[in-house]
């Protein structure tokens, strides 16, 4: 099921190119679903470049704080590894 997800937001992307929104929700999907927190880091950072309304922006860094914590507390629970 979750590779089909993931083919979605890939089409997705690929048809709205400019669009802010999946880039977010591709984030949201690679943290809480595939727990890849580097590529869920790396769609924020795309998001942040294609002029994000404020909203945006807010969730943006909603996510990023979320994500910086959960590295944080895996860290400390893998001795550091993260850090």
């Amino acid at each position: 099921m979750s590779h089909f997800n993931r083919q979605l937001y890939i089409d997705a992307l690929h048809k709205f190119i400019g669009s802010v929104s999946i880039h977010i929700l591709f984030a949201y999907y690679y943290f809480l679903i595939l727990k890849n927190v580097h590529a869920a880091l790396h769609e924020l950072k795309i998001a942040q470049k294609k002029r994000p309304s404020l909203t945006q922006q807010f969730t943006i860094y909603r996510y990023q704080k979320m994500i910086e914590a959960y590295i944080k507390h895996e860290g400390l629970q893998h001795n550091g590894i993260y850090e």
